[in-house]
């Protein structure tokens, strides 16, 4: 099997628990929003989310892999020190995101032709705030490569949102959009609490942070943070595009369609979560060798994971879409088997920027991201006006398909990845798994012929 330690057994295990319960809660809130709003306005919320993620993403970017980068090995004292210039960036950086969603919102409010989005954005400053311990305090947990606190906490802010969803849902609660994000900000509160409970034993409260190391962190975080801007301009410019030249109820078609990547995501977002520290501290010691192994095993054992997922939502895409969002969603099947066709590549591209900024390469991850981007702008552009709403499947799977190509030429350049062994890894799993459930059935069978003889 791919990992055999005690590490990566419980990160494994801690990791995938809270990505599936992340993908269970979305999509049980998803199910039950999809029915209590009507497209236009569940297409608002959305949007609004995409602009939410945005900043999240882009935040935990330029913090997230720095902080784990530079703080993985080091002892309590010099740990604290680097955690406290890691805190001092994330305020700034999120009054910087205040600041800039405070004159945007009312440009994206006119450009969606949505006037209510203005205020939803408004709101979500406040939850701007709220996320800075949050945050800061999970970066903690993984660079000491403890995840049971991260599962924790996400589970009570994505648990709380859901449940009070569920109830509205449950008493024919009219709900409005402006409370779900206070919801979101209780529930966010309440879990920052959980994460710092858990992130604590890892801090000196005694030590002040460190202008150098803000300096030092801000110099490699800016890389990645342009990084984690190009990858959430990637993952919502279809969305936001089809806003734009379509209007929000192509945006809620295509939003449940994007479902399907939510369960694709959980494994590979999982493995990356664990990869980061453990390729960080093994680079080190070891050379650009793990870097290769790392990369080659994680991406086969993922996309093992993923690819039956992958092909039952090219073979029924009209099914799936009856049973998560309903019958008026259905006009987007097509739009979801294409989007499971891109969804192939996607554990080579997380992968890829986890190896690379891991390594230092922060730079070359940048302009791929930036090669991506550039493709999908154009291509979303071209295909949305002449296709409407599968355009924005075809303007992606294009970018990825070319992106793809791009990184996979960078990698064997760099580390010496052979695309080749990944399939073999992938084939390896199964053969695994199949060993397995042969080993045990024998077993079995064995047993209950001894049973038999006696």
């Amino acid at each position: 099997m791919l990992f055999k330690n005690k590490y990566w057994i419980q990160s494994s295990a801690y990791t995938m628990l809270s990505r599936i319960l992340s993908v269970l809660f979305g999509f049980g809130s998803f199910y039950m929003l999809v029915r209590i709003f009507p497209k236009d306005e569940f297409g608002a919320w959305v949007l609004y989310i995409s602009v939410a993620a945005f900043v999240e993403i882009t935040r935990n970017g330029i913090l997230q892999n720095s902080f784990v980068k530079f703080s993985a090995s080091k002892n309590k004292e010099e740990f604290s020190e680097i955690f406290y210039s890691s805190a001092v960036l994330n305020i700034g950086i999120s009054l910087f995101s205040i600041v800039v969603l405070f004159f945007a919102s009312p440009f994206l409010s006119a450009i969606w032709s949505l006037p209510q989005l203005k205020e939803l954005i408004n709101l979500y400053m406040i939850m701007t705030l709220v996320l800075i311990p949050f945050s800061q305090f999970g970066f903690v947990q993984q660079a000491r490569m403890d995840f049971k606190g991260i599962f924790i906490s996400t589970a009570v802010r994505q648990g709380l949102f859901f449940v009070y969803v569920l109830l509205a849902f449950l008493m024919n609660h009219k709900l409005e959009l402006n409370e779900l994000i206070y919801v979101q900000i209780i529930s966010s509160s309440i879990a920052s609490f959980v994460s710092f409970l858990y992130a604590r034993t890892h801090i000196d409260f005694e030590i002040s942070p460190n202008f150098d190391w803000v300096k030092k962190l801000f110099a490699y975080g800016k890389y990645v943070f342009g990084t984690s801007i190009g990858s959430t301009i990637f993952n919502t410019i279809d969305q936001m595009m089809l806003g734009i030249f379509a209007g929000p109820a192509s945006v809620a078609l295509y939003n449940a369609s994007m479902r399907i990547v939510n369960i694709i995501e959980v494994p590979i977002n999982s493995l990356a979560a664990i990869v980061l520290p453990q390729s960080t501290v093994r680079v080190e010691k070891n050379g650009l060798s793990e870097a290769k192994y790392l990369y080659e095993k994680s991406v086969g054992v993922v996309l093992a994971i993923v690819l039956p997922v992958i092909i039952i939502g090219i073979l029924f895409p009209k099914t799936i879409l009856l049973i998560i969002a309903g019958a008026e969603y259905s006009e987007a099947s097509t739009t979801l088997s294409v989007i499971c066709v891109y969804s192939f590549f996607f554990p080579f591209g997380r992968q890829f920027g986890i190896i690379l900024d891991s390594i230092g390469k922060a730079k070359v991850n940048f302009a791929s991201i930036v090669f991506m981007i550039s493709v999908n702008i154009i291509a979303n552009y071209v295909f949305i006006n002449h296709f409407g709403l599968i355009g924005a499947a075809f303007g992606t799977l294009t970018a990825t398909g070319m992106t793809f190509l791009l990184n996979q030429y960078l990698l064997w350049k760099i580390v010496n990845v052979n695309v080749l062994n990944v399939f073999a890894y992938a084939v390896r799993f199964y053969q695994d798994i199949l060993n397995k459930m042969s080993s045990v059935f024998m077993k079995r069978f064995k047993a209950i012929g001894e049973q038999n003889v006696y």
